[in-house]
């Protein structure tokens, strides 16, 4: 009798593990679905323009840095997909994109110094583009590479539901260095980008950050703790009202000097991870976050089917919602797979006698469970001993953009 009970309690048991095991793996897509409704603002700034739309990129990006150690195991061809997909739409031109990769510089603007992807290189490429983009034009700016936080220095951080919270979020270029103090230098502070990206003034912008921490790098400010979302009614209708309120009070925020993380009206934002997590990536697939995206920006692999307003283009939010459940099951399939090994190799180990097929499989799922579990104990633990954070690779998007923020003409449109 005690050892039927026994044998319940083990089944509840692992049943209880594969629950949270799957709600912790395919929970974050679930999360990720919910994006900031498009708010018209009043009193915009005015933008000048020439009548014509020119679409203008920096896509920057580090997978072997100055210093080996920091090196990201991605391929060669991951870290450029981006950068294919839009070269292989007609409304992207070449000489319109500045590609900042590792130590190489972009041959097209000489204006940039030789090192590649360099904290100098960066901001002289944004504010080129701040000289370079008008009113009409469409402005994408991409950073794949490490991310981290330094001690903050303007106070600007600080919210009254996380008092603890005194760093700034920073992106890592190719030409980082820590002392033999333990400091960081030519880190890139979100607060610069903020700065760099209110320059430009454009008809709008899609920024994606695919690095470690690249949620903190869009949190709210201190100034209104106000919150992002906004209740609609049963047609997806936001009120009036309620939205003009919403316009002006974020317009004061967003005017303000405490108002100094990436996230804007106007832009399109799209990160990888939490503002305390880090990211993880892949030999095979790269970072999930641009790849996915570079795939859902393709337009001759079925453009007519991301495109689901029919209006010709393929709009940042279209590509990730197409994109958005293919990228949870790359981040699925790991630890999935993962689970599976352990199972296999338990059910593979060693043959009992006398032992049916059904018993040994239910034992393998047993002990591949707990397996699983005190590895994924173990990866958590290592990520925050020595990266000072939690593994969770969660993207999602922040849309600030007033409608769709179309990004690739489909060349169906032309025809």
């Amino acid at each position: 009798m005690k050892a039927h009970k026994n044998v319940k309690l083990r089944k509840v048991v692992v049943i209880g593990l594969v629950c949270i095991f799957t709600g912790t793996v395919f929970l974050p897509s679930v999360g990720s679905a919910r994006i900031l409704q498009n708010i018209i603002v009043e009193n915009s700034y005015p933008k000048s323009g020439d009548g014509k739309t020119e679409y203008y990129a920096i896509i920057a990006g580090c997978i072997k840095y100055k210093d080996p150690v920091n090196d990201i195991p991605i391929g060669w061809a991951q870290q450029r997909f981006l950068l294919w997909s839009l070269l292989a739409a007609p409304n992207w031109k070449r000489k319109n994109i500045i590609v900042l990769f590792n130590d190489k510089t972009d041959v097209f603007h000489p204006l940039l110094t030789v090192g590649g992807a360099t904290r100098e290189n960066i901001l002289r490429a944004l504010d080129y583009m701040a000289k370079k983009v008008d009113g009409d034009d469409i402005f994408l700016f991409a950073w794949q590479g490490h991310g981290s936080s330094v001690e903050d220095d303007d106070g600007d951080e600080m919210r009254w539901w996380k008092p603890w919270d005194r760093w700034d979020e920073v992106i890592c270029p190719y030409d980082i260095y820590v002392d033999e103090n333990g400091k960081l230098h030519n880190y890139i502070r979100d607060d610069e980008l903020e700065e760099k990206f209110d320059n430009i003034l454009c008809k709008g912008q899609c920024i994606i950050l695919e690095c470690c921490l690249s949620g903190g790098l869009i949190e709210k400010s201190a100034k209104n703790q106000f919150t992002l979302d906004v209740d609609v009614n049963k047609d997806g209708i936001i009120d009036p009202e309620e939205a003009s309120k919403f316009s002006r009070d974020l317009g004061d925020d967003l005017n303000s000097s405490h108002s100094k993380d990436i996230y804007s009206f106007g832009r399109v934002v799209l990160v990888d991870t939490l503002g305390e997590t880090i990211s993880r990536v892949t030999p095979f697939f790269g970072g999930p976050l641009t790849t996915g995206m570079a795939m859902g920006l393709l337009g001759q692999w079925r453009g007519s089917k991301k495109d689901r307003n029919h209006d010709g283009f393929i709009s940042a939010e279209e590509a990730f919602r197409w994109a958005r459940p293919k990228i949870y099951a790359v981040i699925s399939a790991m630890w999935f797979s993962l689970w599976l090994y352990f199972i296999a190799a338990s059910y593979f180990y060693k043959e009992t006698e006398n032992q049916t097929v059904a018993n040994r499989l239910v034992g393998a799922i047993v002990n591949g469970t707990i397996y699983f579990f005190l590895e994924y104990v173990f990866i958590q633990l290592l990520y925050k001993i020595r990266g000072g954070a939690w593994g969770a690779t969660i993207p999602h998007m922040i849309d600030g953009y007033p409608g769709e923020l179309n990004i690739i003409e489909l060349r169906s449109r032309r025809m």
